[in-house]
């Protein structure tokens, strides 16, 4: 009996001993020889989200409440800077860590060079799911379709029937279809979700949640001046025109009537925060968000009146400096300070998954987020104006094919250096700026602007009192190293520049 009992105790432990072995052995092999899973990737991109109008970077009103609290766990960057004021420009170097001059894309007609590789083709080729779903018409017009639609193995998704761009509803729930349903579940992915909810017309579809229900305002109806579906772009400087006759007012644009364009915008962007609020729930309630990393950026922001317009026309800072928050597992949350461009995304998205970047303009980000550096890697970005505005309105705009036609040649842009102190302003685009521009045409007033324009944004964050003559004249250090920077950048750039073929029609804007 003791025999047996001896006997059975010694293949329990036997079994103890193996058990112990093979567990060891599992744990040496999956930390020194299994692969580590690669993170899943997901980049929000909102289109025109001012940042003074997010809780999270200061707006009085409760209109990110979901996004707010996302990003208390993330990296929340104060000065992320787009290199553009229009979407196709901002997100192709987003999406290829290049600047326009260099990636091809300089307007809505431009094709994306081929020698330059967008992120979901480097994220594809290791071994990524790349799938794009959006609402931004920008990226299904056809040869933005082409540029953005590399490395995707589906581009704008939908489940069913086509989505109406431009309402106040995102398109959050393909996404979350995606998730549930389509995802190989072995395989990482990349998930590009652009969202068109915030552009105008502002708010469309929502419940006036800010709105005050007792404007009575021309604002009011869908239709505008002239019987025109959107009005913004014949409202400047506290006038309003009809579009069969500029130049000639037919009334007034009240600080009302622009408050109701503020709180209509409030109304959007609260709704897509209600919709991102689903997705974030998921990715917590699935155990995705461990292994996944989410960027959420801005294209560009918008004018709401600071300027006399609404729209995103210029490269001030309420149309281009914007939102930017990552969620990376393994990095605590952050305020990062420095100053962010949208070439940075791809190359610091690469460095977090350890793969090696393609030939990129911007720089990492992971060493100052990880904690390895103290020091932010930038301190000043680039903008470019390009192209015109008035280019991309040609199809309603009379004065458009005279543009079109000298930019070919001529190229017309302006830059600006923005560093987190101080912005400088290049505006070689002013002559044709004086002879095209939109807003000239329709008041019927030449815009005139100066070459150069310096703003001390630390004392004057609306960017109004101009200091440059004042400064050249006193042979400020600062002013010479800025124009030092923003020139040699710009001899670099127009190098690279070539005539665009464009075709007959392109995407109306309004």
């Amino acid at each position: 009996m003791r025999r047996k009992r001896s006997r059975k105790l010694r293949y329990v432990l036997y079994a103890v001993i193996a058990v112990g072995i093979f567990v060891a052995l599992d744990i040496v092999l999956v930390k020194y020889y299994a692969p580590e899973r690669k993170l899943n990737v997901i980049v929000i991109s909102i289109d025109s989200f001012n940042v003074g109008h997010m809780g999270i970077y200061g707006s009085p009103r409760d209109t990110t409440p979901s996004i707010d609290t996302w990003a208390k766990d993330s990296v929340v960057f104060d000065d992320y800077i787009s290199l553009s004021y229009l979407t196709p420009i901002s997100e192709a170097a987003v999406q290829t860590g290049r600047y326009p001059f260099l990636n091809g894309v300089i307007n809505f007609q431009a094709p994306l060079s081929g020698t330059v590789e967008l992120l979901a083709e480097v994220l594809k080729r290791n071994g990524y799911q790349t799938v794009s779903i959006g609402s931004s018409p920008e990226f299904a017009w056809p040869i933005l379709l082409s540029n953005f639609s590399r490395g995707f193995d589906e581009y704008n998704l939908r489940r069913g029937a086509a989505r109406v761009p431009r309402t106040s509803s995102p398109p959050v729930d393909d996404a979350l279809w995606w998730l549930q349903t389509q995802r190989k579940q072995s395989v990482p992915f990349y998930l590009w979700l652009h969202i068109g909810s915030v552009h105008w017309p502002y708010g469309k579809d929502a419940p006036e949640h800010f709105t005050d229900p007792n404007y009575d305002g021309f604002l009011k109806e869908s239709a505008g001046t002239d019987g025109f579906p959107n009005p913004y772009g014949y409202m400047y400087a506290g006038l309003r025109y009809a579009s069969s006759s500029p130049g000639k007012a037919i009334g007034t644009v009240s600080e009302n009537d622009l408050e109701y364009v503020r709180d209509r915008y409030d109304d959007g962007i609260l709704e897509t925060d209600k919709a991102l609020k689903e997705l974030f729930d998921y990715l917590d309630e699935s155990g995705l968000s461990s292994r996944t990393l989410v960027i959420f950026e801005s294209e560009h922001g918008e004018g709401l009146g600071e300027r006399g317009y609404v729209a995103h026309y210029d490269i001030y800072d309420e149309q281009v400096h914007v939102p930017l928050i990552m969620r990376i597992p393994g990095v605590a949350p952050l305020r990062a300070k420095g100053v962010a461009s949208s070439v940075d995304i791809m190359p610091t998205i690469l460095d977090a998954l350890d793969i090696k970047s393609s030939i990129v303009d911007g720089v990492s980000w992971m060493p100052y987020l990880s904690r390895a550096s103290s020091t932010p890697p930038r301190s000043a970005a680039f903008i470019a104006r390009m192209p015109l505005w008035e280019l991309v309105t040609r199809e309603s705009y009379p004065l458009g094919e005279s543009l079109l036609a000298a930019d070919n040649e001529e190229h017309f842009y302006d830059t600006a250096i923005r560093t987190k102190e101080w912005k400088l302003i290049h505006r070689l685009a002013r002559e044709a700026v004086q002879k095209y521009s939109w807003w000239g045409w329709l008041s019927g007033t030449p815009i005139v602007l100066p070459e150069y324009e310096l703003y001390d944004l630390k004392n004057d964050p609306l960017e109004r009192t101009n200091l440059y003559t004042q400064r050249a004249l006193a042979n400020d250090p600062t002013l010479i190293e800025l124009k030092e920077q923003l020139n040699a950048w710009e001899r670099e750039m127009k190098a690279a520049l070539t005539p665009i073929q464009s075709p007959d029609k392109i995407q109306d804007y309004f």
